[in-house]
């Protein structure tokens, strides 16, 4: 059987204490920068890795992480997905005197958010998840955690310039290109794309704005020798001008043969689309709901853009519990994959598990 390498044998080797040892590993404490760079080099050739559940077992101290996420009701069914995956790594941890709290909100509804979060800080948690998809009100929580020392991770949604400990989620920009070089490709020359924004009444969030960049940026690149127009139209999915306005829009530009939402909202186009017997568009959105996957597997929405939220929410759980534990060093930025989903690969999706 293999032996574990213990903090004693790298101390050894190095021929330094294994409290010094033990600095270098969790960061603490003052140790030459000489030293630090050798006992780092040895930890690296003998292979060590932290026993950290042993280490968690050893110590009194409840580890308690909270998330807050949107609620996944009838209107964000995406949501249940990372909820799944946090339950699980939950399950996984929870024997290891680590505790977390799941929260919701109403994504339509700043007061909810906030209120929420209120629940949240009143816990003191010692690590928090969330999805800053209320830009404003997530700056605020954003400060409050820093104020209060209390490490934080992203999902789903990355906001530049802070200080969270991770990312989870997809490069949004890169996922809009994407989906406008599929579109491309089965365009003919000198039509139109309409790229639908879907805004609550608390606006749109920041994600949906960086998936439309990327987007419509292929669309203003040299790629685009087809001189195919994009437009915009920024509309409320679930409110009930909804097909209204967009039926205006397909009136006034009749050789619009694509459409891209940003969000998971596509079968409420496809819905339309069938509903008024419209044929010949090309219809992209996000995420493997199974809405959206009724329309795929009919052909009304031609590509779905996935993700794996459950791997979001369950790869920041015990990202978070490891760091809490044993300090370990993390990576920063943890991008997800852009899937390309159509009815053709579907059944992998279909039967996905973490």
């Amino acid at each position: 059987m293999e032996t574990r390498i213990r903090i004693k044998d790298i101390a050894i080797k190095a021929g330094v204490s294994a409290g010094t040892v033990d600095r270098v590993l969790h960061n603490r404490g003052e140790v030459a920068k000489e030293t630090r760079e050798y006992i780092l080099s040895i930890v690296e050739e003998l292979g060590y890795t932290p026993n950290i559940l042993a280490k968690s077992l050893a110590s009194r101290k409840l580890h308690t992480i909270a998330a807050l996420i949107p609620d996944s009701g009838t209107d964000n069914p995406y949501w249940e997905k990372p909820r799944l995956g946090i339950e699980q790594a939950h399950n996984e941890i929870k024997d290891f005197n680590t505790v977390v709290s799941l929260y919701t909100y109403d994504l339509n509804n700043i007061d909810s958010f906030s209120q929420s979060f209120r629940m949240v800080i009143d816990t003191e948690p010692d690590g928090f998840i969330f999805a800053p998809l209320l830009y404003q009100p997530s700056l605020d929580v954003i400060n409050e955690c820093e104020k209060r020392d209390i490490p934080y991770i992203f999902i789903d949604v990355n906001l530049e310039g802070c200080s969270n400990l991770a990312y989870f989620g997809q490069n949004a920009e890169q996922s809009g290109y994407l989906s406008a070089k599929l579109m491309y490709n089965g365009l003919p020359d000198n039509c139109g794309v309409l790229v639908l924004k879907p805004v609550s009444k608390e606006g749109v969030t920041h994600h949906l704005r960086k998936r439309e960049k990327g987007f419509l940026s292929f669309f203003y690149s040299e790629e685009n020798k087809k001189n195919i127009r994009s437009t915009s139209l920024e509309v409320d999915i679930t409110g009930k001008d909804f097909t209204d306005k967009l039926s205006s829009a397909l009136e006034n530009s009749a050789q619009i043969r694509g459409i891209f939402v940003t969000n998971s909202r596509a079968f409420k186009v496809a819905q339309y689309l069938d509903s008024n017997n419209v044929r010949n568009i090309t219809l992209i959105g996000y995420d493997l709901i199974a809405q959206n996957l009724e329309y795929l597997e009919k052909g009304t929405i031609s590509f779905l853009i996935g993700q794996k939220p459950e791997e979001q929410g369950y790869k920041s759980v015990h990202t978070l519990f490891n760091f809490l534990i044993s300090g370990r060093q993390v990576n920063r930025i943890n991008y997800s994959p852009i899937d390309v989903i159509m009815k053709e690969n579907i059944d992998y999706y279909k039967n996905f598990k973490l």
